[in-house]
């Protein structure tokens, strides 16, 4: 690494960037697996309030969801905040996620606003994808109301874990 960052200093002057890397280790899913029975239908749906297993972080579910849509790992990640509530950007605008765990109904105007400003910003097709966790929404008015101002702004590939 150090005869790497001394080369490319060395034949770039001006140039002050970041040679360092990152390591993932693969590990299980954050999604709770779905093993319901006749016997376990109850426990299984009660379990399903919140499918995502405890002490996973936003990081880990992102990572998680690029592997899956097959995005490289590597793609630049920005992250903003919307009334305090993180969202973080993939490869220009491929990805939006707010992994946030609750979403009030006051937020979703400043949220989808950032939202919508970001993704025209970036000036990204119209083929990029928004996730958001389910439980999260204070109440189906605050998801629905998400749902309907991003869709008018050409956001229709929405999804919920």
């Amino acid at each position: 690494m150090a005869d790497t960052q001394n080369y490319l200093q060395g034949h770039n002057p001006e140039w002050y960037g970041d040679v360092g890397f990152r390591v993932f280790k693969l590990d299980t899913s954050n999604i709770r697996p779905w093993e319901a029975t006749a016997e376990t239908l109850s426990e299984q749906l009660d379990a399903y309030v919140s499918p995502i297993l405890e002490d996973r972080s936003e990081e880990d579910l992102l990572t998680e969801l690029m592997l899956k849509r097959g995005i490289d790992l590597s793609v630049n990640i920005e992250t903003r905040q919307f009334d305090g509530l993180t969202v973080s950007c993939v490869d220009a605008g491929k990805l939006f996620t707010c992994f946030a765990n609750q979403i009030s109904a006051s937020s979703v105007e400043e949220l989808t606003g950032g939202i919508i400003d970001w993704h025209k910003s970036l000036k990204a097709g119209k083929d990029t994808v928004c996730y958001f966790l389910d439980n999260a929404f204070e109440n189906n008015v605050a998801k629905t109301n998400l749902c309907a101002i991003l869709e008018q702004h050409g956001l229709t590939n929405l999804h919920s874990l």
